[in-house]
């Protein structure tokens, strides 16, 4: 791992290594560590005849409002399970690094909210022209 060196006003070196407390005090091992157990979940998934396909939602192309209110009711589980897995996740990810759930859970529902009309829209037939 790395190491970090700093001077005091007494000219004394001091050496502080993160060492393997890095693995899971940064956001990057953070994102290594989600992405590999998603892969290893889908890998397990796979070896017993199932996949993440259930949860992994997004709308369907549409052309009216009806079809897409129609999609996010036909849906709603899966749309519910994908946003708890997600909170839990980040929720658990976030705290380990110091933030509190407190402060990180409006955000994150918002976050997922506008991630969700941005789907939609892209999703709208009159966006791909």
């Amino acid at each position: 791992m790395t190491e970090a060196v700093a001077i005091s006003s007494s000219s004394q070196v001091v050496v502080s290594s993160a060492g393997w407390r890095e693995l899971w005090l940064k956001e990057d091992w953070w994102a290594i560590w989600l992405g590999l157990g998603l892969v290893i979940a889908a890998t397990v998934a796979f070896a017993n005849g199932s996949s993440l396909a259930w949860i992994a939602v997004t709308p369907a192309k549409w052309s009216t409002f009806d079809q897409l209110a129609s999609h996010f009711a036909g849906n709603l589980g899966r749309y519910g399970a994908q946003f708890v897995l997600w909170l839990v996740l980040f929720t658990g990810a976030t705290s380990v690094l110091g933030w509190k759930a407190r402060a990180f859970v409006p955000a994150f529902i918002l976050l997922y909210l506008l991630s969700l009309a941005i789907f939609a829209l892209g999703a709208w037939d009159q966006a791909q022209k």
